[in-house]
């Protein structure tokens, strides 16, 4: 026993200049050589290393391990094979048969062989998964390969798809990270069938040469209906900031374009994304108290099909006929705020946007609300500065000053407060711009405009605890009463038309209207009453909130809308939602949201419905139009297990009585893979010959294949027709 503890020391202070450390019960050793067996254990360059047998020549520094040898490093990895050579000196290691698996991906490679120097291993026939080892559900087989442990990175020659032991793809070669880390490669790409674009191919290319920046350029080619080529540059210039540049265009055939009837055959735009927080202090290294920050959301297109074909998802078309962009700089400090914005407005229903009115730059300051006598005293200031240009039409500038000083005082010791406030509010509007303008009237004069109006209000806000739950109330009834009012030049000589299209809910065309942003002052008062119960288990259990304005004008209803708003939880997992609008001069509801919930984690349902009613009148007939509108959308989703998800959705107009929108699917996931089909119908809104937006309905079956952690494919078949 002695005689083996001497041999071992020696071993070991010969294994330690090697930078390798072995143990085990029974070493013998003959010359340079050294024979370990029974449960052999071996510590080499932060690896440990197990096996059944071992030996150890000093000379050449080989080490080789026999019988269920078993490799880790940390918590990352681990190999198993049942030979594995280590040369020390060159820091050579090869295994036969080898065994590696990832444990953040539970990725696992098989192959008849490997060599590996450093991080680098060439494999030899083997095969790649991450399902079970023992019955996997896919493998990618190959012939070859290399691994790079550093980067992550795997690459297969002659790679072969199979699932279970169906033959499904062939590569002849075929690279892959093993990790999520960004990097530059080819994404999941997506094919497509349609029986009016052809066959469609996407293939998504990715560029990740930096930490702060990358590219992703996404071609595309639909054989029967053109190519197109969108790009996205995503930034992060700071710890505070980020932001992304987006470009693309599409170019149809001639066939496509003249069979949909679409107005353009190019389709292209370019969309700007950034906000910052504190780039007065990182740009110009001003020390200023408050937050600072930039906000912009810019889009240009010609087209909405600019936006439609960038992404291949019939669920998310873009339906708005209007685009907004915004640029906005802002300084918020304790006491004041500063702000420029800008607004651009693309209307998607012109050919042209020459004569769309746009808004900028807008110049805002506010001083946030302040006490004095007592606290008793409370005064505002608010400045807003328009600049509305376009390149047809006139042009104007409008400033604008709003100014509300209060004086409130607790009633009934401290039950009611009492409130009484002056609001002056002044706007100045001047007109500038070609004297020739070919859209009448181009005689507008400067305008001013002033008024006062007062308001009293009188609010109680109570709280009382029960066994349970709280009950929360808030009361208030307002007085509003119109002071003087000054108009001079343009608000003078259109003074009678504005105030009858307000009254006639007549929308405004053009004209003088589209320089009217003064909402009427009316003598009315109001009544709310606003309840909330909170449950000391479950929270919020229901708010309510009904407002009752009253109108002491003539041309109006003397009784304004009635408001209703209601929100319930009957448990954890169900809810109501209700806002509703009556009109007692009608005798109709106006305006009606209804919407009920419920998730329980296994079950996801949603159905909502909006209907309105809107009188419009005619200022010249005096002709009413009555105009409805009755929408029905659900969405549903059942986790019937940890494998598998159903879903489905539909949206319906009940005026029309026609469907806008339906979806139905299902998830199938396990540990190494999913699989998700779905089909959508949904109306496309387009650009046509003459100028009008109009709809495509297309009709999509989407597949979606992903292998864990490789990547996939989406898949689909698409039918369009006019709507």
């Amino acid at each position: 026993m002695f005689r083996t503890l001497l041999l071992l020391c020696a071993l070991l202070s010969a294994l330690q200049a090697q930078k390798v450390e072995l143990f085990s019960a029974n070493v013998d050793t003959n010359g340079s050589l050294v024979k370990a067996q029974n449960d052999v254990v071996v510590l080499y360059d932060g690896m440990y290393l197990s096996a059944e047998t071992a030996s150890f020549d000093r000379n050449s520094g080989i080490i080789e391990l026999y019988g269920n040898v078993n490799a880790l490093r940390g918590a990352e990895y681990y190999a198993m094979g049942d030979y594995l050579m280590l040369n020390t000196k060159e820091n050579i290691r090869q295994f036969r048969p080898f065994f590696f698996q990832e444990h953040s991906d539970e990725l696992w490679i098989s192959a008849r062989s490997a060599k590996t120097d450093e991080e680098e291993y060439e494999l030899h026939t083997g095969v790649v998964s991450s399902c079970n080892p023992q019955d996997p559900d896919w493998t990618l087989q190959f012939s070859s390969g290399y691994y790079d442990g550093d980067n992550q990175w795997m690459q297969l020659y002659n790679a072969r798809l199979y699932a279970g032991s169906i033959p499904v793809f062939y590569l002849p070669y075929i690279a892959y990270p093993t990790d999520t880390t960004r990097r530059t490669g080819l994404l999941r790409p997506t094919f497509g069938l349609s029986g009016d674009e052809g066959f469609m191919y996407q293939q998504p290319i990715y560029i990740a040469e930096s930490p702060r920046w990358d590219l992703e350029l996404l071609p595309q080619i639909r054989t029967d209906r053109g190519e197109g080529l969108y790009s996205t540059f995503r930034f992060v210039d700071s710890p505070r900031s980020s932001g992304h540049i987006t470009v693309g265009g599409f170019k149809e055939k001639r066939s496509y374009q003249e069979e949909f009837n679409l107005r353009n055959d190019q389709h292209y735009g370019a969309e700007f994304y950034y906000q910052h927080r504190g780039f007065l202090r990182t740009w110009f290294d001003w020390d200023v108290q408050g937050s600072s920050g930039i906000y912009s959301d810019i889009t240009y297109l010609n087209d909405v099909e600019y936006l439609n074909l960038k992404k291949n998802d019939s669920l998310d078309y873009a339906t708005t006929s209007q685009v907004t962009s915004r640029l906005n700089f802002f300084l918020n400090q304790s006491e004041d705020y500063y702000g420029m914005y800008g607004k651009y407005f693309i209307d998607l229903n012109k050919d042209s946007n020459a004569d769309t009115i746009q808004n900028l730059p807008i110049l805002h300051y506010h001083h946030y609300l302040n006490t004095f006598l007592d606290d008793h005293f409370l005064y505002s200031l608010n400045y807003r500065g328009n600049n509305y240009y376009r390149e047809e039409g006139k042009n104007a500038i409008q400033n604008e000053l709003t100014t509300p000083l209060s004086f409130q005082f607790p009633l009934l010791d401290e039950y009611l407060t009492f409130t009484l406030s002056e609001n002056i509010y002044a706007s100045h509007i001047g007109f500038h711009g070609p004297e020739d303008v070919s859209v009448p009237p181009n005689d507008y004069s400067s305008g001013l405009f002033i008024r006062d109006y007062q308001r009293m209000e009188l609010n109680t806000n109570l709280v009382k605890p029960f066994d349970g739950f709280q009950h929360a109330i808030s009361l208030t009834a307002a007085y509003e009463h119109p002071g003087q009012e000054y108009r001079d030049g343009f608000y003078e000589d259109y003074e009678d038309i504005f105030r009858n299209n307000k009254e006639n809910n007549v929308p405004c065309v053009s004209g003088p209207c589209e320089y009217d942003n003064i909402a009427d002052n009316l003598k009315q008062a109001s009544l709310e009453f606003t309840q909330y119960i909170f449950s000391d288990q479950d929270g919020e259990k229901l708010y309510h909130r009904i407002k009752q304005p009253i109108v002491y004008e003539q041309g109006y209803d003397r009784y304004g809308d009635l408001e209703n708003e209601l929100r319930y939880y009957f448990t954890k997992t169900l809810n109501y939602y209700n806002n509703t609008f009556y009109n007692y001069d009608r005798n109709v509801f106006s305006k009606t949201q209804n919407s009920l919930g419920y998730n329980d984690g296994t079950f996801v349902f949603n159905l909502s419905h909006l209907f309105e009613d809107k009188l419009f009148v005619n200022s010249t007939t005096n002709a009413e139009t009555r105009v409805k509108t009755s929408y029905l959308t659900s969405n549903a989703r059942y986790n019937y297990s940890s494998r598998w998800q159903f879903f489905a959705g539909y949206a319906y107009d009940l005026e029309l009585s026609e469907t806008k929108n339906r979806h139905i699917g299902f998830l199938f996931s396990k540990r190494c893979w999913n699989l998700q089909l779905e089909y959508v119908e949904n109306i496309r809104p387009t650009l046509g010959t003459t100028g009008q937006a109009t709809g495509i309905q297309d009709k999509v079956l989407y597949l979606t294949l992903n292998l864990k952690p490789l990547g996939g494919f989406n898949v689909h078949y698409k039918k369009s027709e006019i709507e």
